[in-house]
Order: C-alpha cells, then structure tokens, then sequence
C-alpha cells in the first residue's frame, strides 16, 4: 500500500499519512472507529486481512522450510530388507532408513524452526492405502501431499503386516517428498539393476521427452516386475519420486498391465 491513500466517506475524504505501508488491520480499527462505517467495505477489508495474514503465513513457512533444509542433517540409511522372490531362485535386499530413525533426526531441526508433522491414512477401494502427510508451521501454514500403494505382500506377511509396511513406507516417501530431503536416502528399489538407474540418470536430465526414457527402461523393469522381483506399485514409485519422472496416465497402466 502506498505512504499516502484516500480513505472516502458519504461526508468526507480524510487523507491518512503514513511512513510506511498500512498493515490491513489499522485500516479496520480505522473504519470501526467511525459511526457511518460501511458494513460492505468492512467486510472487504476483513478479507483483506485474512489474505494478508495468510500470504505472511506462507512466507514464514517458508522461510522455515529453508531454514530446516539447513539444520537437518544427512539421514543415513542403517537398516537392511531382505525378501525372496516370488518367481524363482534369488532374493531382493536393499538398505534404508526406517521411519524411526527418519523421525529421530528431523525431530531437533523441526522444533528450532517451529514446523510438526502428520499423516493422515485411508483405505481405498481395491485395497489400495493412501497416506497424506501434513507439514505444519506455528503461523498456521500447511502443505501436504499424498501417495498410495498397494499392500507389501512380500515375504510371509500376515494382512495386518502387509498393511503396516506399506502404511510405513508411504509415511517415509511423504515425509521426504515435504521436507525436501535428498532422493538419495530414499530405498533403492532398481540398485541390483543399473542400467535401468543409468538410462533415467543419463537422460532425464539432458531430454524433456519422458517416452524416450521410458521407452528405453521398459524391458528391464517389465522383466523385473514379470519375474516378481518387484511390484509395478515399487517400479512406479522409484520412477516418480526417487528419479523425479513425470509418468503419463498411459505410461503408468502400461506398468500397471504387466503380469
């Protein structure tokens, strides 16, 4: 708002001299404080305030974000899943951070920059899970986003197991996926098969065209999901979230139609 603005009124137009800008609730106070207030323009100038308060709610989230990125420090992965395949001889192992430990560094960086967190779970039809998670700031701004998987029915998990790990899973992805933590510390679910990591690091960066990358991996991960070593849930969300692939609804069915 300018350092001088005309305040008009049925009777007359007050100039109101300012040093800086007008914060929207001096205004209000101001149109109050009159007996011929103006119920229409007040009402305007209470949206105007919550618009206000909200865009600098936004901005201390922010900047808190930024300050978190900053704090927190590089979360390692110490624990190891191990499951054989459903198809065949061999097994999948890969190393990751489980959702404990995740918690346990974050918790310091997130109480010095006022943010919390939360999950929200459903269970949708088809037996798909969906969990949301919620970053909050002490101003009043919130973000969420939200993944859903299917059941984990690797190894010889009961149906409250199966529903547990990925309910787990998913928790661990939002929460990376908010917070802005590096992929690189998310589960390595195409480790054991590098030249499906290789042709995404090599082309994804250099190509805007996502069907020529996905193109060239859909042998490797179509043999990986027909010989059971993974699911085309786990092909999906490595592709989306850990190489940051924008996949078509056309591209995701594709994967989805693999038996």
């Amino acid at each position: 708002m300018s350092k001088s603005e005309l305040v008009e009124t049925p009777q007359d137009t007050t100039i109101i001299q300012t040093t800086g800008p007008v914060h929207p609730g001096a205004l209000i106070n101001m149109a109050m404080s009159r007996t011929d207030v103006d119920i229409d323009k007040l009402e305007q100038l209470f949206e105007l305030q919550k618009a206000y308060e909200e865009n600098e709610a936004k901005k201390d989230f922010n900047l808190s974000m930024a300050e978190f990125r900053a704090l927190c420090p590089v979360i390692e992965k110490t624990e190891t899943a191990s499951f054989p395949h459903k198809n065949g001889p061999g097994k999948t192992e890969y190393k990751f951070a489980s959702l404990g430990k995740v918690l346990d560094v974050i918790k310091k960086p997130e109480e010095v920059c006022g943010l919390s967190h939360s999950w929200k779970v459903d269970q949708l039809d088809g037996g798909q899970i969906k969990v949301t998670c919620f970053i909050t700031h002490k101003h009043g701004h919130s973000e969420k986003t939200a993944l859903q998987n299917s059941r984990d029915d690797t190894g010889s998990k009961n149906n409250l197991q199966s529903m547990g790990s990925t309910i787990e899973y998913l928790k661990r992805y939002t929460l990376f996926l908010l917070l802005g933590l590096s992929s690189q510390d998310t589960d390595g679910y195409l480790g054991d098969e590098p030249e499906v990591s290789d042709a995404v690091k090599s082309n994804f960066s250099e190509s805007e065209n996502n069907e020529d990358i996905f193109n060239k991996i859909f042998p490797s991960v179509e043999e990986k999901i027909k010989s059971g070593k993974k699911t085309a849930d786990q092909i999906i969300t490595f592709l989306t979230v850990n190489k940051k692939m924008a996949l078509t609804a056309d591209q995701i069915n594709q994967l989805k139609g693999v038996k």
